[in-house]
């Protein structure tokens, strides 16, 4: 297939913007909140109220977007997040450590960043279900490849400069993607229906529940994604103390968070290849597999390199999430509830499975120790796998089977009244012979 460039181009400048913006709102949150002096029980509850945040407006804009797919263009509400999460960022430098302001910050993070990242996904859909070509996991390769360079480049500004200055980069950041997303082509939103006219009509966007109620495969996928992210969550969670025990720098915090980035892009680039070779649903279980098996190896790392070598298993773990969560949610959910289906997707994942990680890491980490929380989350990322085994057995969609429906009584002709009673009549002699026998 030949894909346009320079839309691939232009949206691949756009995950790479936002994954600059995620390498200090996510992967430097703890470290910038740890700096502004919240202990480890406080930073589990801010967190739960940045993820209950996320829940809350992942439905809400989910919904939105696709009820208003006509008048209200999805780069108008990225522009609009965008806007919100830097005003928000500019509050959060000015602040110290004093707990509900922290926590309006992080509810204003959770609700625009965290939530810029679906819509940007459904983004890609609108363009592919429209009939652009657009190449999206070299897009996501992209996105992989800024987080790996600007967690480095991170690190290196956080030793020099101080936590606060993340901050400063963070809404730069965000107002560079104003411009980009800015400069993004129009999705045509009538061309599906001039070409289609007829799936249009039955096209009505779904509510939540019937999403998750008629789709077996993909609720399924819902709940193994919340275990793998919550499993992920709590292994990483308070990763920079277990750096810092074993004489660690945020150098090497940032060089982890590299490592984790970096053995995601080859999985981007080929994904198309290897989805020949191998189905999008087993690709899936070996996400499970593999995010378990990084959870036991950092949890046995006894050395800040065999730290940073176990996170390689990324490079099929989470990394078929972001290359291949698209892919299934066009693979197995009608186009009208493409963006609906994205936003409860990264609310299970995002939302309740962070949200649930972080109340649970604040609480273990703070009564039982860090070894604790590291078993806790291996055994919840393998949780994963019991999910991920039934989404293969299930079958895709069982909307038709959810309500018995009645059948309609016929009419018949006199001529074929006398036929089916003279059916019935040879089929009762049939079996009284059999019964004599």
């Amino acid at each position: 297939m030949q894909y346009e460039r320079k839309l691939t181009f232009k949206y691949s400048l756009l995950q790479w913007t936002f994954w600059m913006i995620a390498a200090s709102a996510m992967a430097f949150l703890t470290p910038i909140l740890e700096a502004k002096g919240f202990s480890a029980a406080e930073i589990g509850v801010l967190n739960t109220f940045k993820y209950i945040s996320v829940m809350v407006f992942q439905l809400l804009l989910g919904s939105f977007a696709d009820r208003h797919v006509e008048t209200v263009p999805l780069k108008i509400i990225i522009n609009m997040l965008s806007i919100v999460g830097l005003l928000a960022t500019l509050l959060f430098i000015s602040i110290g450590s004093e707990f509900w302001l922290a926590v309006i910050v992080v509810v204003l993070f959770g609700a625009t960043i965290h939530c810029l990242e679906p819509m940007i996904d459904a983004l890609s859909l609108h363009y592919m279900n429209t009939g652009r070509r657009l190449n999206y996991t070299v897009s996501r390769a992209a996105g992989s490849g800024s987080w790996a360079l600007f967690c480095i480049l991170l690190g290196i500004l956080s030793e020099r400069r101080g936590m606060n200055a993340l901050l400063v980069y963070q809404a730069i950041s965000l107002g560079l993607m104003v411009l980009m997303n800015t400069g993004m082509d129009k999705v045509d939103v009538h061309s599906h229906m001039r070409r289609h006219p007829k799936e249009q009509k039955k096209g009505r966007p779904r509510s939540v529940w019937e999403l998750i109620r008629d789709f077996p495969k993909y609720r399924c996928y819902l709940l193994a994604c919340l275990f793998v992210f919550a499993g992920f969550s709590m292994n990483t969670l308070f990763l920079i103390d277990k750096i810092h025990l074993l004489g660690g720098t945020q150098f090497d915090y940032g060089l982890i968070q590299f490592v984790i980035a970096a053995a995601e892009i080859p999985l981007a680039i080929f994904f198309y290849r290897v989805r020949k070779k191998i189905s999008l649903e087993h690709l899936m279980v070996l996400m499970g597999i593999f995010c378990t098996v990084r959870a036991f190896a950092t949890a046995a790392a006894q050395s800040v390199w065999v730290l940073i070598l176990a996170q390689s298993f990324e490079l099929v773990g989470l990394s078929v999430y972001y290359a291949g969560s698209v892919f299934f949610i066009q693979k197995y959910l009608p186009e009208a509830d493409a963006v609906k289906g994205t936003s409860i997707l990264n609310l299970f994942a995002n939302g309740i499975g962070n949200a649930i990680a972080s109340t649970a890491s604040g609480f273990v980490y703070s009564h039982y120790g860090f070894n604790a929380l590291m078993l806790v989350s291996i055994v919840v990322s393998a949780v994963s796998l019991i999910f991920l085994n039934r989404m293969l057995k299930v079958p895709a969609y069982t909307g038709e089977k959810t309500w018995p429906v009645r059948k309609k009584r016929v009419k018949l002709t006199t001529m074929e009244f006398k036929r089916k009673e003279a059916s019935n009549g040879s089929d009762n002699c049939l079996r009284e012979n059999l019964d004599r026998r």
